[in-house]
């Protein structure tokens, strides 16, 4: 851009954001993305088939940081997996940042002193942000080892479940079923978590045939709150 071999550049690293801005030759043109950066915990496996530990992890994760240091402040902390834009969203209730709870749900789940996992990182924002996540997990007594791979290669490793966590995206979509039902129906979509809840498959299929609309938003409300509670994973921010 600014040696004018291109006119145009949709989605500029969020970390060169202000030097486009700064530059009086070039406009920089925002808006909110729906674009979520989140960590994926895989249920399936120990400790995460713990919701106490699910919800202490999330818990222990300062968002505004994350999003200071990874994207630059570029964005904005999220804690749901729907947005305005998304027919049926609710503002379901998410978890704000608390170590002491964290510790103490951790306690609650049998890991007082904490454990140790592995997350997969496979491109430049994932790596971007675990070392904020591998801090302050530290803090809760959490060991977090970032393991760098090939995209194939993660991609791989979580269809044949062989992944403990990963970093992950997802964009939000105006659709609620298909919003939700990408990340939540079992062996669905991106449902990186491995996560399977009879009561959320059921109310995605009922929803989608309901024509009560009022019955429709309720059972997407429901979802929604189902989810946050069940921790499956860690939103963190919408991209700008």
């Amino acid at each position: 851009l600014q040696t004018g071999d291109i006119d145009y550049c949709q989605t500029p690293s969020t970390l060169d954001l202000d030097y486009i801005a700064e530059d009086p030759t070039l406009d920089l043109i925002q808006m909110d993305g729906t674009r979520l950066n989140y960590l994926v915990l895989n249920v399936s496996k120990d400790p995460f088939k713990n919701e106490l530990v699910r919800q202490a992890m999330n818990y222990a994760v300062n968002k505004d940081d994350v999003l200071s240091v990874a994207a630059n402040g570029q964005g904005t902390v999220w804690t749901n997996f729907s947005t305005p834009i998304s027919y049926g969203f609710s503002e379901a209730e998410g978890y704000s940042y608390n170590v002491e709870k964290a510790k103490e749900l951790l306690a609650q789940a049998g890991f007082a002193n904490g454990f140790e996992f592995s997350v997969l990182c496979h491109d430049s924002t994932a790596r971007a942000i675990a070392p904020v996540l591998q801090a302050q997990f530290a803090a809760v007594g959490i060991k977090m080892n970032i393991s760098e791979v090939e995209t194939s290669l993660r991609n791989s490793m979580i269809k044949n479940n062989e992944h403990e966590a990963c970093m992950a995206a997802h964009v939000v979509e105006v659709s609620a079923d298909s919003n939700l039902r990408l990340l939540w129906y079992t062996d669905f979509g991106n449902n990186r978590m491995k996560y399977s809840n009879d009561k959320v498959d059921e109310l995605l299929y009922k929803a989608l045939f309901k024509q009560d609309e009022t019955a429709r938003l309720a059972m997407y409300k429901e979802i929604q709150e189902t989810v946050v509670k069940d921790a499956a994973c860690v939103p963190l921010y919408l991209e700008t």
